[in-house]
């Protein structure tokens, strides 16, 4: 008898003791959790982790760059983890540039270094957990712990001027101030965000800006004059960067600026197979076979998703656009197709266009018809049509006119640089956020601008999505976490000890 009350005690007490310990080691792990975060990263390396373009780019960095955070202690969880997320992503950068460095200033420890810091960068104002980067004489500050507005930073300060895109305007062409599905202000705010200046020209009344680096026609529906078509060529053929951005809305009146330089545009509209389009709107046309080796679609053709049993490269779309083609004969000019649609795209003509009747109503209401020139279509056609094309031609060198001409502007005069997309809608506000369309649309403006280093998938922005417990609810969870598992437990105890006894 007593030794079975000894057992039965010994029994007890062990699943008492067992009880305790557990929910005395999981209160002890809660708290250091707490109080001292951190996290081991040992899925990936940080090539890995981190975008394509931040990659590149810190491989290709040249010059010291260095970023000061400023920051203080905070009793809260969120901003305690936001300041070891940001350390940790700090990190990353810096173990794949060895000219990227960083320093964390806790501004209320150390006021001084914060003052003398502020006297010793142009006086810029500092807010909690804002960043400052610095190279050189450029420097600039970001609010936003994020890859994204890191990266945009860096670029920012190593190129150290603001270079000049000029939109054309005029004809109809989208416009950079606008915003709304036809807008191209996103557009404006994905250059600004890599240190461009946006400017909007008007050819007849002031030709090209001698500030100009690159020229944008986004989606004209009025015919540019002749006199326009031979300032752009003559720009062009002097070593200038453009993007020419066409829709289904016939002749454009540059058709043979284009022709020049090797690649040829249809009078026509892409239109998806019926069979393939799905409830989707057949005139929205994919395209997934991108150029594997030019820097502009290099990186889009390496990224895919699995669907199925097969990996498949991630489609841009385009919508009533228009079909390019690449001619022969094109002499000592670099030539290719940059994307090109899926094999079910038919080929009509562009009158068939869904907006074909309002552009013809604004061109009439302009006192404009087409100027022709646009290529006969081949209509009926069905299989995979070309939407961009580049094209690349080494000008001769001209000599410098005064010796205080900058060292970009001689650069510039090396190679006339064309890019050339059959629709415009792609890069517009209601378009450019469905991936990769902003990709295509930067990386293009960077292989213009020769800015290679800073091409590549770009960081997506996080989007933080709180969960709120309003109420009740906060105790329910209160009391799940310090009753109802630690009661489960006991149970779950109990019913193995009465088992054990059993037996």
């Amino acid at each position: 008898m007593d030794s079975k009350i000894s057992r039965k005690t010994i029994y007890g007490l062990n699943l008492l003791i067992m009880v305790v310990v557990m929910i005395v080691v999981l209160g002890l792990v809660n708290w250091l959790g707490t109080k001292h975060y951190k996290r081991w990263d040992l899925a990936k390396p940080a090539s890995e982790v981190l975008s394509d373009q931040t990659v590149n780019l810190l491989k290709n960095l040249d010059r010291e760059v260095k970023l000061t955070y400023f920051f203080t202690y905070s009793a809260t969880e969120e901003e305690e983890m936001m300041n070891q997320e940001w350390k940790d992503l700090l990190e990353r950068y810096k173990a794949l540039s060895k000219h990227f460095d960083y320093e964390m200033i806790d501004y209320v420890k150390n006021p001084m270094r914060v003052e003398n810091f502020i006297k010793g960068t142009k006086q810029i104002s500092l807010e909690k957990n804002s960043s400052v980067v610095l190279c050189g004489d450029y420097v600039e500050k970001i609010n936003d712990t994020t890859e994204a507005a890191l990266t945009g930073a860096i670029i920012k300060v190593t190129r150290g001027q603001v270079r000049s895109v000029c939109f054309t305007e005029g004809h109809g062409e989208h416009d950079p101030d606008e915003s709304g599905s036809g807008g191209y202000y996103r557009a404006r705010q994905g250059l600004e965000g890599e240190n461009f200046e946006i400017k909007r020209i008007n050819l007849l009344r002031e030709g090209v800006p001698e500030g100009c680096n690159l020229l944008i026609v986004a989606g004209p529906v009025l015919p540019f004059k002749s006199q326009e078509n031979e300032m752009l060529e003559k720009w062009l053929d002097a070593g200038g960067k453009m993007m020419l951005m066409f829709d289904a809305t016939g002749a454009t009146g540059l058709e043979s600026l284009m022709e020049k330089y090797g690649i040829g545009a249809y009078d026509d509209v892409l239109k998806t197979d019926e069979s393939a389009a799905m409830g989707i709107d057949p005139y929205l046309v994919f395209a997934d076979t991108y150029n594997p080796t030019h820097p502009i679609t290099t990186s889009l053709s390496q990224m895919g998703v699995l669907v199925g049993d097969r990996v498949r490269t991630i489609p841009s779309t385009f919508y009533e656009a228009r079909s390019l083609s690449i001619l022969e004969n094109t002499g000592d000019m670099d030539v290719e197709a940059l994307i090109t649609t899926s094999d079910n795209v038919i080929v009509l003509s562009s009158d068939d266009a869904p907006m074909a009747s309002r552009y013809g109503a604004f061109r009439r209401e302009a006192g404009q018809e087409d100027s022709g020139g646009a290529m006969a279509a081949p209509v009926g056609e069905v299989g995979a049509q070309i939407v961009a094309a580049y094209a690349l031609k080494t000008v001769e060198k001209e000599e410098p006119k005064t010796t205080g001409e900058t060292e970009m502007e001689d650069q510039s005069s090396k190679t006339a640089r064309l890019v050339v997309f059959g629709d415009s809608d792609f890069a517009a506000d209601g378009f450019i956020d469905q991936m990769p369309s902003a990709d295509i649309f930067l990386n293009s403006i960077a292989w213009l601008a020769e800015e290679e280093e800073s091409i590549g998938i770009r960081p997506r922005k996080k989007k933080f999505v709180p969960i709120h417990f309003a109420g009740q609810n906060n105790w329910l969870i209160l009391l799940g976490v310090l009753f109802i598992v630690p009661l489960v437990v006991l149970i779950n105890g109990i019913l193995v000890w009465r088992e054990k006894k059993r037996l």
